[in-house]
């Protein structure tokens, strides 16, 4: 069942926005679907709550990113425009992947099966 039938998008508090970086790892982990629907129903429901501020990871400026993680290996990282209340997914996958670039706020459109 597409995960926008389960809850509406207007039920949260943020609007997700979703950058081209991100549906690609979609496509790549298509066997964390699951867990990535999850997971992005809880960040917009609050996405302060259990995720790190992150700064300078390694060298990258993260400066007014967050991340939570998705398993032990995989981390999510996104960012929060307060003031439009939206939450852009600039990408996931295991730390070094993850962590490894700044990720432009260039969004794309949202797949039908996240909300």
């Amino acid at each position: 069942m597409p995960i926008h039938q389960k809850q509406p998008a207007s039920a949260f508090p943020y609007k997700p926005l979703y950058t081209q970086t991100f549906l690609d790892c979609l496509k790549k982990h298509k066997d964390k679907k699951g867990l990535i629907v999850k997971l992005v129903q809880r960040i917009l429901g609050n996405p302060k709550a259990g995720s790190h501020h992150l700064e300078n990871k390694k060298g990258i400026n993260l400066y007014c990113r967050h991340s939570r993680h998705l398993n032990p290996n995989f981390v999510m990282v996104f960012h929060i425009l307060e003031q439009e209340k939206q939450i852009v997914f600039l990408a996931f996958g295991k730390h070094d992947v993850a962590y490894s670039k700044e990720w432009p706020i260039k969004t794309a459109s949202n797949p039908p099966f996240l909300p």
